[in-house]
């Protein structure tokens, strides 16, 4: 178990030079204008009780970081990945594609790569009933983290690269971001002044 989770580790922080968020979800100038902020609590991972937190609600989803999608929940767990209930069974993650996609080779690409690098296996879905699907809607790079339960999205719209598509497939199999983790501040120094004010809020 801790083999596998230092090596997505590895491979999570390493694309993490060019897979960077995408806060623009590539809308349209007029739909852009429609993305507005939304307070809700929710239990993050690494976090002993909920918190507070501010999302990007575009059209009918909710998005923390630019990438991770939530869901809202009287319980306050939609990011929360400590139990059980959001780790695959075995460490398998099966998968559909959406009929069409137009990034299905590069798709097959990440899923390769991670079942290659990493303890995880990600297989194509028969009639398991937690399942991720790669869609194509028109907001970037995105995903859920951890198993939610039932079929859940990974959004890889035709902008996403290579390293994109890894980075949220890894979301979907239960990493969140390391540079935002509330105990950051325990192992590293942060050197503020030599960050760029637009990429403060990473």
């Amino acid at each position: 178990m801790k083999k596998w989770i230092t090596t997505l580790c590895i491979i999570f922080l390493g694309y993490w030079t060019f897979a960077q968020e995408q806060y623009s979800y590539d809308l349209p100038p007029e739909k852009a204008k429609a993305i507005s902020k939304k307070a809700i609590t929710t239990q993050l991972p690494f976090s002993k009780s909920p918190a507070k937190i501010e999302v990007d609600v575009v059209g009918k989803n909710m998005f923390f970081e630019g990438d991770i999608a939530v869901v809202e929940t009287p319980k306050a767990k939609a990011l929360g990945i400590k139990g059980d209930n959001y780790r695959w069974t075995n460490s398998i993650v099966p998968y559909k594609i959406a009929e069409g996609h137009p990034r299905k080779e590069l798709i097959l690409q990440a899923i390769e790569h991670i079942n290659a690098k990493t303890n995880v296996c990600i297989v194509p879905q028969s009639s398991e009933a937690n399942y991720v699907e790669f869609v194509n809607q028109d907001n970037g790079c995105w995903s859920y983290v951890g198993m939610i339960g039932g079929k859940q999205v990974i959004n890889v719209s035709v902008n996403c690269p290579f390293g994109s598509v890894v980075h949220e497939i890894c979301h979907a199999i239960g990493m969140w971001h390391e540079h935002t983790r509330p105990d950051r501040d325990k192992y590293v120094k942060i050197n503020w002044d030599n960050i760029p004010e637009k990429n403060k809020h990473n």
